[in-house]
């Protein structure tokens, strides 16, 4: 049995998160890329013209927080950082 993206993300798969931030910000002309670098999800956003951080950031925080993602380290999903 395959599981679907969602389940797959839940489980901190970085490909199906990946594959769902996509698609949240695909109205906004957006590509994203994801890794996971020292216990941490980093997510690089591409785009030709800079999208409206006020739209985009919240998108995909909410998006991230509505997936419950499980870690083996839940300590490490109380601090933030962003460069925009």
């Amino acid at each position: 049995m395959q599981l679907n993206i969602v389940e797959l993300a839940k489980q901190g798969d970085t490909n199906a998160i990946n594959t769902l931030i996509d698609q949240w910000v695909k109205l906004f002309n957006v590509t994203a890329k994801t890794s996971l670098k020292q216990n941490c999800l980093q997510i690089i956003l591409e785009s030709i013209e800079v999208p409206t951080q006020q739209l985009v950031v919240p998108l995909i925080c909410d998006g991230l927080t509505n997936l419950g993602i499980q870690t083996s380290n839940p300590s490490s999903r109380t601090g933030t950082s962003n460069c925009w």
